[in-house]
């Protein structure tokens, strides 16, 4: 009965709902996190539900480490698309070109461009970046007086996009790399505009034209950049890594494509993603006093007043153990998606081919028959916690799992770590924190925390807002 009452919902015989396609898609993608824990409560054994269905196709909800399995590890039956949005992109267009990059390829492309970036994830690159990390939180972290009121959402975002424009283009110049990382942050800010796909035409001043206009000007700037750079020096960012993998007779051979498009990608996951991650992880510890003084202990003991290393941070469990749970229960990633091939079929339901199938890192990491108490931040669930397999997905799983993650953790750590070295921080009493999803978890108005003396009592405080439909707080 399942299956036939399944089908028929999805019966291409059925008149189109011109109109309540494009509404339902608009609803999940305005609140993605509320339709997710409705899903998640309302599924069914097989916990696929069907988000929206219309003469452009079908979007459907996976939930569950089954269906994480399925979509993650087949890309020859759910495969990334160099076209994630609902409306054909010009041929020729530099939208198209920058969709072409690693994390929307399968196959050989995939492979090819994958080893292309690995060389930027060996040990020494990593230890070397990490370095500069400590560097730029402390220097930040040495402007903020104990009494002072920071605008957590802005310090993080600005501290997250200096270590980004570093590690991707080295130390920035007046112009060039600065100008490129404004037109990347608005670049960003187009690829989920809900209005991309509400209203998918490209008619001037339509956020679809919004976001063609964005990528035209980021391509063309991408690649002044990478002309001039060939005439100096190679250096140890990543760009030079790419332009290198790009000349090397002996390795993987990238484009000038293949460069552009992956340090748009690179920018996105080491500037958006990171930076969610480190302005939830502040805001967690800032009301789990306990927390923040036993790990203060840890570090005390194994540091004393100097910033972790690379090499430090395999040996500071508790400090693990924090990131993994700011990673699992505000996951900046809330959602991805695949598309269904030719003879999809995702938990005994048929899909039809080109079938946008939503899965949830977000949504899995809160499920509460894989985490006890899923709402509670409670970093020593990992001590006695190992999840399943594609239970615990912060980034990713399967071929294309983040190339980047441990050096996303290793930043979240470091900078955490000398947050908590050096200072106290409390939320604001009533602040009203509500959440937010553009592309990554967010919020609606800046988080405010109050710096204090790392040695002063430090307090919860009570906040507002529908936070606390996600996060059980004081």
């Amino acid at each position: 009965m399942e299956q036939q009452a399944w089908t028929q919902e999805l019966d291409v015989r059925r008149p189109a709902r011109w109109l309540q396609g494009p509404r339902d898609i608009a609803r999940f993608l305005l609140d993605p996190v509320a339709e997710l824990i409705q899903r998640a409560h309302q599924r069914d054994a097989s916990g696929v539900s069907l988000i929206s269905r219309s003469a452009r196709g079908d979007w459907v909800c996976a939930l569950g480490p089954a269906n994480n399995r399925e979509v993650l590890t087949r890309p020859a039956v759910f495969s990334m698309t160099p076209n994630p949005y609902p409306f054909e992109i010009r041929p020729g267009s530099a939208l198209q070109r920058l969709n072409q990059a690693v994390v929307y390829v399968d196959g050989e492309a995939h492979k090819r461009q994958r080893a292309c970036i690995a060389p930027a994830m060996h040990p020494t690159f990593l230890s070397d970046q990490m370095a500069l990390v400590a560097d730029e939180i402390v220097a930040l972290s040495e402007t903020w007086r104990p009494g002072s009121v920071v605008d957590l959402s802005c310090a993080m975002r600005g501290l997250s996009l200096r270590i980004s424009q570093r590690s991707l283009f080295g130390r920035p110049k007046e112009t060039g790399e600065g100008a490129l990382c404004e037109l990347l942050e608005a670049y960003v800010q187009s690829l989920s505009s809900p209005g991309v796909f509400s209203l998918p035409f490209d008619l001037p001043l339509s956020p679809v034209r919004t976001l063609y206009q964005r990528a035209e000007r980021v391509e063309r700037t991408v690649r002044a950049l990478l002309a001039e750079r060939r005439m100096s020096a190679p250096g140890s960012d990543l760009m030079s890594v790419l332009l290198h993998a790009g000349s090397s007779p002996s390795g993987p051979v990238a484009s000038d494509e293949d460069v552009v498009g992956n340090l748009v990608v690179l920018f996105l996951a080491s500037h958006e993603t990171v930076c969610q991650a480190l302005i939830w992880g502040a805001f967690l510890l800032a009301q789990h006093p306990h927390i923040t003084a036993d790990l203060r202990d840890e570090l005390d003991a194994a540091l004393g007043p100097r910033p972790p290393t690379h090499a430090d941070l395999p040996k500071l469990p508790l400090l693990e153990r924090v990131a993994k749970e700011v990673l699992r229960i505000c996951s900046p990633i809330v959602y991805m998606m695949r598309v269904a091939r030719q003879g999809a079929e995702l938990s005994g339901r048929a899909l039809r081919p080109g079938t946008r199938v939503v899965w949830s890192p977000f949504m899995t990491q809160r499920l509460p028959e894989l985490y006890s108490h899923p709402n509670r931040f409670d970093p020593s669930r990992w001590e006695r916690v190992t999840p399943v397999p594609y239970a615990y997905l912060p980034f990713g799983a399967g071929p294309h799992a983040c190339i980047g993650g441990a050096f996303a953790t290793g930043e979240l750590m470091i900078v955490l770590a000398v947050l908590v070295q050096r200072l106290g921080l409390e939320a604001i009493e009533g602040a009203e924190i509500d959440r937010k999803v553009h592309l990554t978890l967010s919020t609606r108005r800046p988080i405010q925390l109050r710096i204090k003396h790392r040695a002063d009592r430090q307090r919860a405080a009570s906040v507002r807002g529908n936070v606390r439909e996600i996060i059980d707080l004081p």
